[in-house]
């Protein structure tokens, strides 16, 4: 498994760091890329709460993740930042693409700033190296973020981690490794009949918190 490993993810960051510098980039109106380029404290034009001194963390939420079962639970990400709400100068930034109609149980937290839909790659790394932690499901954010120096939690369930998780000595895999795990790989073509993801569901809020707790 150590060599297919190395085959599978030998080339990742090489693969993302060459489409960073090769990609033509064109800010997008938010000028967020300015934003983070300085501090933490330039989020303050969204959040004027937001201090030079503020403990950032970034959750992806993944609502359109193609492979819906590879997500986490919404109700475990919002008892997740209401969890980090609580917490002197922590302040929670989400990312992901568009949701349809899920955001708004997330903004009733003073501290969570909503960034979904908002951003691209490189700005994305920007705000990783201002962070103190990524929390995401097995997805290609989780590859973006091997590049910076944030702390990454990466949570697995339908796939394993022996051949998909990052490269960066800074991460931690969440993985509750049940008896029908994994059930998706390039080989079935990331196909599975499961329709209840106990794999991440037996991953609670309350783990991800203790494993959070020692960066912020």
């Amino acid at each position: 498994l150590g060599d297919v490993y190395k085959r599978q993810n030998s080339n990742r960051p090489f693969l993302v760091a060459t489409a960073l510098v090769n990609a033509p980039f064109s800010c997008p109106k938010s000028s967020l890329s300015t934003m983070f380029s300085d501090s933490a404290a330039q989020l303050s034009s969204i959040n004027g709460f937001v201090e030079r001194a503020s403990k950032i963390v970034v959750i992806h939420i993944g609502f359109n993740d193609k492979i819906s079962i590879r997500r986490w639970p919404v109700e475990y990400h919002l008892e997740l930042i209401q969890r980090l709400s609580q917490e002197k100068d922590v302040f929670v930034i989400i990312i992901g693409l568009n949701p349809a109609d899920k955001i708004d149980d997330f903004l009733k937290f003073p501290r969570c700033i909503n960034l979904i839909g908002k951003t691209n790659i490189r700005e994305l790394l920007a705000l990783f190296n201002i962070s103190k932690a990524l929390v995401t499901h097995d997805s290609g954010i989780a590859h973006v973020a091997s590049l910076s120096n944030i702390n990454t939690f990466v949570l697995f369930g339908p796939e394993t981690p022996v051949l998909y998780m990052p490269l960066n000595l800074n991460k931690t895999i969440l993985y509750a490794d049940l008896a029908c795990s994994p059930c998706i790989n390039a080989y079935n073509q990331r196909y599975s009949t499961c329709k209840n993801n106990m794999c991440l569901k037996k991953i609670k809020p309350d783990q991800v918190y203790t494993a959070l707790k020692k960066y912020i």
